[in-house]
């Protein structure tokens, strides 16, 4: 799937999170998280790139879906707010050399705008 390609909902469905942003009056209803993983670091039944969602729990907590990768275990936890559940991700990410890019998307799936991850 390439960002500039027009998504279909039943991917977004699969792979990114629903209303976790509210951007533009609500026009980018989807939030996709991937991940990709240098070689040097996949066991040998991983991917190299996959997906993350975010689920909230019924208490209110967050919690992440890894789709195509391995949920390490120091992001097996829930956090009680999503922005410090994204942050985590985004760190452990950089302490382990992993790459992360967040890309909004319009609830038609035709339409993508990048996060910047240095500002969350």
């Amino acid at each position: 799937m390439e960002e500039t390609s027009t998504w279909s909902l039943a991917d977004l469905n699969r792979i990114a999170t629903p209303e976790l942003s509210y951007i533009a009056h609500d026009a980018y209803h989807w939030t996709l998280i991937e991940i990709s993983v240098p070689k040097d670091r996949i066991e040998s039944n991983g991917t190299k790139t996959g997906y993350v969602k975010l689920h909230r729990t019924p208490h209110h907590h967050y919690r992440l879906e890894f789709i195509g990768i391995e949920c390490p275990p120091e992001l097996s936890g829930t956090w009680t707010m999503n922005n410090m559940t994204v942050r985590a991700l985004r760190d452990y990410c950089e302490d382990h050399g992993w790459r992360m890019s967040i890309t909004h998307i319009s609830k038609d799936g035709e339409n993508t705008l990048r996060v910047n991850l240095k500002v969350i």
